[in-house]
């Protein structure tokens, strides 16, 4: 069980990091200057940004918003699993 949560653990960690990719197109888009390097860090500062920017350009909030929000949450839960299966005897 502790190898299909570090699993759905790096599947969940991919699509964090395609959405935080989608988040940083669309700063650089309205011209908001992340370096690659802080990406990580500075993504949760932008988020409130990537949200006001969508929906003024879009008329709603863009669906990186919600990707990344849930699999953030899902990388916690599935961490939080996996150590938990992988610590139990």
């Amino acid at each position: 069980m502790t190898r299909f949560y570090f699993a759905l653990f790096l599947a969940a960690a991919l699509a964090n990091f395609g959405c935080t990719i989608l988040i940083l197109r669309e700063l650089t888009r309205a011209e908001i200057v992340i370096s690659y390097f802080d990406l990580r860090t500075q993504i949760l500062k932008h988020l409130k940004t990537y949200k006001k920017l969508t929906l003024e350009r879009l008329g709603r909030v863009g669906t990186a918003y919600y990707g990344y929000i849930l699999t953030l949450g899902f990388l916690i839960i599935f961490g939080i699993l996996s150590l938990s299966s992988a610590l139990s005897p």
